[in-house]
């Protein structure tokens, strides 16, 4: 119901909360995500089999002072201009812009938004008989996945993740937050952004080691500790290094130790280059 009052799918409701979750745990207004896409637009292919999914970039501007229904507004609009352009393939986009590649996965997003509202139905023909083999994921193909899928006993989400990044109490905490938004906006629907980040514990977290970025979040894209003991002259160095690479990439010398990559103009499409260069360094 609180979709439908903007015109938005639950799929863009769900994808709303997720997204002021990002915002609240990563500390940026300015959010990507991947999600795929199986629409088959032409008649030509409906009768064929095969796998027609592309990926699509979403990228959402959270401004803090927005109320929350203005915001799943944005989110619809996004979503369907995504959908428009959903038949440029994904590979094409990453020929095209030429990204800096690293061993990090995807050169444009670390996290993934899945929803499927079709639930499954039993298939039977005479003779033949059907088996659902149900298997088991190793290894997610983003740093961390929102899987939500619509069934007969409700909508369920799954959250995957790169064990190598995040820890299970830091995934509970996600999960946590999610429910707790959603319960926010159903029952006060204009809630600003700003109002929800405030109560999530992901601000409360991101100075920890374990961060929903990366372990070393608070160095990449947060702030870089300026008190230093005099005999970490290593980790020192390190800081220097990072100094210099974020000079590089904001393309500015007015930079201190204190300062946060957001507030001198980072952005998200910033940070993969920043990471690009951190990876080369």
């Amino acid at each position: 119901h609180l979709g439908q009052e903007v015109g938005a799918t639950p799929c863009m409701t769900m994808l709303g909360a997720f997204l002021v979750v990002l915002r609240g745990w990563v500390g940026s207004e300015d959010i990507v995500v991947g999600t795929p896409t199986a629409d088959r637009q032409s008649a030509e292919f409906e009768n064929l089999i095969g796998y027609f999914a592309n990926t699509l970039i979403l990228r959402v501007t959270a401004n803090g002072v927005s109320p929350f229904t203005e915001f799943l507004c944005q989110v619809r609009s996004c979503v369907l201009k995504g959908i428009d352009h959903q038949d440029l393939p994904f590979d094409q986009l990453v020929e095209t812009l030429n990204p800096a590649r690293s061993d990090r996965g995807n050169p444009f997003f670390k996290v993934l938004f899945t929803h499927r509202n079709t639930i499954p139905l039993e298939f039977a023909a005479p003779g033949l008989r059907v088996t659902q083999i149900k298997f088991d994921r190793e290894h997610p193909k983003t740093d961390l996945w929102l899987a939500v899928k619509d069934g007969k006993d409700g909508r369920w989400a799954t959250l995957v993740y790169d064990t190598s990044l995040y820890d299970q109490s830091t995934i509970e905490s996600v999960a946590e937050d999610i429910n707790r938004v959603l319960h926010q906006v159903i029952s006060a629907a204009d809630v600003r952004l700003s109002t929800l980040c405030a109560e999530l514990t992901g601000p409360s977290r991101r100075k920890r080691p374990t961060t929903l970025q990366s372990p070393d979040a608070d160095v990449r894209v947060q702030s870089l500790s300026a008190e230093l003991p005099p005999e970490q002259n290593e980790t020192g160095d390190q800081t220097r290094r990072m100094l210099d690479i974020w000079k590089r990439v904001l393309k500015t010398q007015d930079v201190s130790a204190e300062d946060d990559f957001f507030a001198l103009g980072g952005h998200s499409m910033l940070v993969l280059e920043l990471f690009a260069e951190i990876d080369r360094e």
